[in-house]
């Protein structure tokens, strides 16, 4: 201890041979110190005094050593060395227990982080001065050093209490925020925002730093440091992000412009089993990978820049796939020798492409961070924005793979040709039709012994494609023309036997999505053909033989929505029986009025209920006539009207006037709202009761001299007239009046008859009974105005 007192470091320095053993004794007998003796506090502060001017002594060497960024772990063994004598009286465990008392511990570790300090805010204000590519590539070098350079420089500082990362970047927050901001100010006021190479520089030297602070955030964050300027570094690139989309759509337009075109593609003969799809799309899909690698590389946090970022990703990728598909589209509909094999690898790579970011936009616009950092509203515009622009693209490539299908489906029109002319042909195939699909089926089936056949001394080898109608004499029973009879069955058989085969080798080529769209397509193109065929003025078995086939056609082209498809509902009605279509007729007639059942028209009220007889096998309907509101087109000023009603079963096919009687009500003179008040019963037979169609007439007369005018007339629908029963003995319906004319040049129904009617006796009657009427009121118009003075003298006789 003596040697400790005398020790004045300003007038000599001791022997360190001495200062060691002195410690080493001290160390040694540190459990034998009176702590009580009266001179250990004054010797521990004097050594303190001695021990700190020491430490100042040690380390003036020491004072420009850079400290941070490290650099290398042997500039730290000098210093080490320096400090290992002065080291061990700061650790004597006799300073702890005078914790009031300065011990040279703490002035040491208080030396040491000025001087870790003074290095950083040094190496600062060098980032200040540097030009902004220079000090990009400085703060990736000290992430790199700090990253693969520190340990030993953590390790070191750390025996003296030091948080050596912590400390420096501290002291270095405020000179590096300052250094980035003011540069990214400047690029952006230099940059040339119409320069795409510029522009796609600035973009990768920015991300590159933006990934950098992100990655030296991380490694600090690790120390548990305050709140510091380098945390909130997204802020400083608020105003770039949007610079990032531009370049990222720039670049990868151009990089989907350069993928493989289908010239360089080969053919379809090498996919083998699969669908045939263009070689260049695994190129498109791994660029679209790395839009999405990069973002998510970036890891923001901040939601201005999740907001841009996500919803410009989606907008990217889908003109990236407009592109894609406008260059699969021009390529595929150039002429070309196998331009069928191109069609469709076009139209495959198109669907698969717009399927990959259909499937994948959340993942690749990070939707999932979005959910957790952005709020509902920016949210829900996110989403928005990206399903119509989804939508949008979708409609544009189908647009454009349905152009491309148009054209494969042409290329097969030959099929659809000849599908189309069995159809319209009539009870007996020809050698162009059945014939040739029974005949190939027999080929497929036949074993023959070697690879080739002789006909009319003509060599054909089995490999090559055969038609038959090429082949002027075929052997066996063909030798003669074929003709004869065949059953609506075992055509129909024929024909969706070919169309199987046409179906189940488009579905092999296409994608689901495709096919269904290519089905359309042929429907159309099937519906054309059976337009030029068909024959006019067959019966109504032959279009029902065409819309049964038509219809198995569609069911296995997967057609679901048919309102597009005209030809079946033309085929459906004229296939209908003539009765069919009169039925067909008066139910529409009575669907009219139940349409204009709560409208203004004029109508008739009346009490309508049915009861079934003793015999069941008739209905007995009651019904009571009550009034009649003003019919509109009757002009009642000018003439005289004398209504009554007369009741009526329709059609006449069913309920022929012969055997229904039609009941009358007594004319009212000169009334516009008569009240008859009057009860009929009419029997109906039980079997025709509840037909569709069949329906009770309610026709009002105005009674005249010479003809009855029918001036309107209503229909009731006999299956829709209430049960009578004890609690309702009748029902109240009021009944609109339909015009005379009832607007019969509108009714599908009535046309399809008129059509008919030159062919059909059924149907002829029909219509001359629907017009005689009005040809004998037209006939009495004409004669009156004629014969004026004669209509006279015989009123006035």
């Amino acid at each position: 201890m003596t040697c400790f007192l005398v020790w004045d470091d300003e007038m000599k320095k001791l022997d360190e041979k001495a200062l060691t053993d002195v410690s080493l004794k001290m160390t040694a007998c540190e459990s034998e110190v009176d702590l009580q003796h009266l001179l250990l506090n004054p010797s521990l502060i004097y050594l303190n005094d001695c021990a700190c001017n020491t430490i100042r002594c040690i380390l003036q060497p020491f004072s420009n050593e850079p400290f941070f960024p490290p650099v290398s772990s042997s500039r730290l063994k000098t210093i080490n060395a320096s400090l290992k004598l002065i080291t061990d009286i700061c650790i004597l465990d006799v300073w702890d227990e005078f914790e009031n008392l300065a011990n040279p511990s703490n002035f040491l570790s208080l030396e040491l982080k000025k001087l870790l300090e003074k290095s950083a805010e040094k190496y600062g204000e060098t980032l200040k001065k540097m030009e902004f590519h220079e000090l990009c590539r400085q703060v990736q070098s000290l992430w790199l050093t700090l990253s693969n350079e520190s340990h030993p420089y953590c390790i070191f500082f750390h025996q003296f209490d030091i948080n050596y990362i912590g400390a420096a970047m501290l002291k270095l927050d405020l000179s590096l925020a300052k250094a980035i901001r003011r540069s990214l100010i400047n690029q952006l006021e230099e940059i040339d925002h119409r320069n795409p190479t510029e522009l796609e520089n600035f973009t990768k030297t920015t991300m590159r730093l933006f990934v950098t602070l992100r990655n030296l955030l991380n490694l600090i964050e690790t120390f548990h440091l305050p709140d510091c300027r380098l945390f909130h570094f997204e802020e400083w690139f608020k105003e770039i992000t949007v610079f990032w989309t531009y370049s990222w759509r720039e670049v990868t337009q151009k990089m989907v412009e350069r993928t493989i075109t289908l010239d360089e593609d080969g053919d379809s003969v090498k996919y083998g089993a699969r669908r045939p799809l263009p070689a260049g799309l695994y190129s498109f899909l791994c660029i679209q990978k790395g839009i999405s690698d990069d973002m998510a590389r970036l890891e923001f946090t901040l939601p201005h820049h999740l907001v841009i970022c996500s919803a410009s990703v989606v907008n990217i990728m889908c003109q990236n796939i407009n592109t894609y598909a406008k260059k699969l589209f021009n390529e595929a509909m150039r002429n070309h020798e196998e331009k069928a094999s191109r069609l469709v690898r076009a139209t495959n790579g198109i669907e698969q492409a717009m399927c990959f970011v259909e499937e994948g936009y959340r993942r690749f616009a990070q939707f999932q961070r979005v959910e957790e950092i952005v709020d509902k509203d920016d949210l829900a515009a996110v989403r928005t924005t990206s399903q119509r622009l989804l939508k949008s693209t979708r409609d544009t490539c189908e647009l454009q793979i349905s152009t491309l299908l148009s054209h494969f489906v042409t290329l097969k029109n030959d099929i659809v040709m000849r599908i189309a002319k069995n159809l319209c042909a009539d009870g007996k195939e020809s050698n162009g039709g059945l014939v040739r699909i029974r005949i190939l089926k027999m080929l497929k089936f036949w074993n023959f012994k070697s690879s080739e056949f002789l006909i009319q001394n003509r060599t054909i080898s089995k490999s090559k494609k055969l038609d038959i109608l090429q082949i002027p004499f075929f052997p066996f029973q063909f030798q003669k023309s074929y003709k004869r009879e065949v059953s609506a069955t075992e055509r129909i058989e024929s024909i969706l036997e070919c169309c199987y085969g046409l179906v189940d080798d488009v579905r092999c080529l296409l994608l689901p999505n495709c096919f269904k769209l290519s089905t359309r397509h042929f429907a159309t193109s099937l519906e054309t053909e059976i337009r030029k065929n068909i024959r006019q003025k067959q019966p109504a078995e032959y279009y029902s033989n065409i819309y049964i086939a038509l219809k198995y056609i569609y069911e296995f082209l997967e057609i679901d929505d048919r309102k597009d498809i005209n030809l079946l509902s033309d085929l459906h009605l004229n296939s209908f029986s003539t009765n069919d279509l009169i039925l067909s007729y008066y139910d529409s007639l009575c669907e009219k009025i139940d349409r204009t059942r709560f409208g203004n028209s004029p109508h008739v009220d009346v009490h309508i209920s049915y009861i079934k007889m003793d015999d069941e096998n008739t209905i007995s309907i009651q019904i009571k006539l009550v009034k009649m509101s003003p019919i509109e087109w009757i002009d009642v000023l000018s003439d005289r009207v004398d209504y009554f009603v007369r009741l009526e079963l329709f059609p006449k096919i069913l309920f022929p006037s012969n055997k229904f009687d039609s009941p009358t009500t007594n004319p009212m003179p000169q009334s516009t709202r008569p009240q008859w008040k009057e009860l009929f019963e009419i029997q109906v037979p039980l079997e025709c009761f509840f037909l569709r169609g069949a329906c009770l007439a309610i026709s009002v007369f105005d009674h005249e001299r010479f003809v009855d005018r029918l001036v309107g007339r209503g229909f009731i629908s006999l299956h829709s007239v209430p049960e009578a029963s004890e609690e309702k003995p009748t029902q109240r319906l009021q009944v609109p009046l339909l015009a005379n004319d009832f607007s019969d040049q509108n009714n599908v129904f009535y046309q399809l008859l008129k059509n008919r009617s030159c062919r059909d006796a059924v149907a002829k009657e029909f219509i001359e009974t629907r017009t005689r009427r009005h040809q004998r009121i037209r006939a009495l118009q004409t004669y009156i105005k004629r014969n004026r003075h004669r209509v006279g003298h015989m009123l006035l006789g």
